[in-house]
């Protein structure tokens, strides 16, 4: 009888639009004095505190509204001109009738984000969307890394994260599932650093507001990424592990190294209805995309069958 196996294979990188729903702006009104003093001593400790915009095109920063809200928003930059000049408009609304200005901005922070049609808040703080940016930006090609890559690798953590909550039953985080493998989580510093790329940058910070607007799944269904040692020698980890032991290119432009379909036949014995059935397969892995020196894969389903017997079927590896 199989051994059940850890769904997760040794040596991989593990790597929804949620728009806030925010309410409509509605006439503010003249608050009652200790309301008013609550409000002000709020706006005190608040500081700098405030919502981030970020273009959803381009990746780059806009400008921060102290709001008194820490999160982060992408959104085009023309309509963010666009609302936030409506906003301002003397005829829409009367600003005197702000208690402050903390209390303005609330409302203009409020009013982009209910009519905009580009993008929405990430649900992230600044310190989170950095990390999360700072990890892609690690993890993409050095100096090339396009948006579309960025997005990939944020897909494929995404759908680790709802793996673990099939498999396990386990709903963990964005951030726990980075931390349990993902190498560009110790580095994600790199993004801040004086020699960045403003390019790449960019890119991971578009690819990630992206990934995470539109809940589409860039990768097309990978569990695992590898760069450049996914090419040979048979030295090199990923190559050793996951070519070497079968690989299928799934379309042609995948094959970003030359290195060709890669059989690897193998076979296991499981139990279907109490008996013994025995599985082959010729690719343990195959690809789902590849975007710059990145290549996006997943477990073959001929390969998944023949690991799991009847008492695992909801047991499936990635």
């Amino acid at each position: 009888m199989s051994e059940y196996k850890n769904p997760f294979e040794p040596g991989g990188k593990f790597y929804n639009r949620r728009i806030t729903d925010a309410s409509r702006v509605t006439e503010p009104r003249i608050m009652p004095r200790w309301v008013e003093k609550e409000e002000k001593e709020k706006e005190k400790e608040s500081g700098n505190i405030g919502t981030k915009f970020y273009d959803i095109d381009t990746g780059e920063f806009i400008e921060q509204i102290d709001d008194g809200t820490d999160r982060v928003v992408g959104i085009n930059e023309e309509e963010y001109t666009k609302l936030k000049e409506e906003f301002n408009k003397p005829s829409f609304f009367n600003i005197k009738t702000y208690p402050n200005k903390l209390i303005e901005n609330k409302y203009l922070t409020n009013y982009i984000l209910s009519n905009s049609k580009s993008g929405g808040s990430l649900n992230l703080t600044y310190k989170e969307f950095n990390e999360l940016a700072g990890t892609l930006y690690a993890e993409m090609t050095a100096k090339e890394g396009t948006w579309e890559e960025a997005a990939a690798i944020y897909s494929v953590l995404e759908n680790r994260k709802k793996a673990y909550l099939n498999t396990y039953d386990v709903n963990y985080s964005i951030f726990k599932v980075i931390k349990i493998g993902a190498c560009g989580w110790s580095e994600r510093s790199k993004i801040n650093s004086k020699t960045a790329s403003n390019l790449v940058k960019r890119n991971a910070q578009k690819g990630l507001m992206l990934a995470i607007i539109n809940n589409d799944d860039y990768s097309n269904g990978a569990y695992y990424w590898h760069g450049t040692d996914f090419n040979r020698p048979p030295s090199h980890n990923a190559h050793r592990a996951y070519y070497l032991t079968g690989f299928k290119f799934t379309n042609p432009s995948h094959d970003i190294w030359n290195l060709g379909d890669k059989i690897k036949h193998g076979k296991n014995t499981v139990y279907i209805n109490n008996k013994a059935v025995v599985k082959e397969w010729d690719y343990k892995y195959e690809s789902t995309a590849a975007f710059e020196k990145t290549t996006f894969m997943r477990l073959t389903q001929e390969y998944k069958d023949a690991q799991f017997n009847d008492e695992y079927e909801n047991h499936n590896p990635f």
